[in-house]
């Protein structure tokens, strides 16, 4: 029998296992526990088996930007998702050596990962498009590698205030160690990710006037944003499934 086939047969008898019924129950947990057996199957691949990822492309190929990091964290949070990144491949051609692009990946159960990557993708589009505005508007005459710090200042800004707007999923223990189990079955080689940080002493100084106007600005531009549970009645009642609608200034977009 495929795998796949198996440890979704497992994974309906575990479900039946947790029926009223004592004996049916009892029934489907010696069946579930007898194809873990047959299969060699182990208990963290079955959790696993419900978690699901989703990739969000970035531009960035090694080292995102601190804002960057920041928004697909808050993102994952937001959805009760874990979130990593996954640096491009490396690739040659002709005499030159480059790098395709690196993705954001979204681990989770049910429809969170897909909502996830979507919502991310149109946030990041969004912060990109204020960034570029911002540095092309407001910081002409700036050298270039200020330009691209400040505009990292307003990026972060951004965030955050969208960020105040969001109110975490809390995955429950069984979510959390199922995708647990996921990670170290696909991904056991993750590490820390160490982002491309432009301030690194912000925090630790006092900001100048310049810096508190970057921060203001990105602030103030990210006040048209709202992040809000859009929660199908249906669903909620049968306990499954998950609807959310990122809601923009001109419209919304279901997620």
């Amino acid at each position: 029998m495929d795998r796949k086939k198996v440890l979704a047969k497992i994974q309906k008898c575990l479900a039946l296992a947790a029926s009223s019924n004592p004996h049916e129950a009892a029934a489907a947990m010696r069946q579930a526990q007898a194809l873990m057996r047959e299969y060699g199957v182990e208990e963290g691949e079955v959790l696993a088996a419900q978690v699901s990822e989703a990739d969000a492309r970035t531009p960035a190929s090694k080292r995102p930007a601190v804002w960057e990091s920041y928004l697909a964290n808050m993102v994952g949070s937001a959805f009760g998702t874990q979130v990593f990144f996954g640096p491009g491949l490396k690739f040659r051609k002709g005499r030159k050596t480059g790098r395709m692009s690196g993705a954001w990946k979204f681990v989770g159960t049910s429809a969170r990962p897909e909502v996830a990557r979507y919502t991310f993708e149109v946030l990041l589009r969004r912060v990109r498009s204020a960034r570029t505005n911002y540095i092309e508007n407001e910081l002409v005459g700036w050298p270039r590698a200020e330009r691209t710090r400040k505009g990292d200042l307003f990026a972060r800004a951004w965030v955050s205030e969208v960020k105040r707007q969001v109110n975490d999923f809390a995955a429950d223990l069984g979510e959390e160690k199922a995708i647990t189990a996921y990670l170290q079955l696909h991904y056991p080689e993750i590490g820390e990710l160490k982002s491309t940080n432009r301030d690194p002493h912000l925090g630790t100084k006092p900001l100048d006037r310049h810096q508190l106007k970057d921060l203001v600005a990105g602030f103030e531009a990210a006040k048209d944003v709202v992040l809000h549970h859009a929660v199908n009645d249906a669903e909620a009642r049968a306990g499954i499934g998950m609807t959310r609608q990122l809601q923009l200034e001109g419209g919304s977009h279901a997620a």
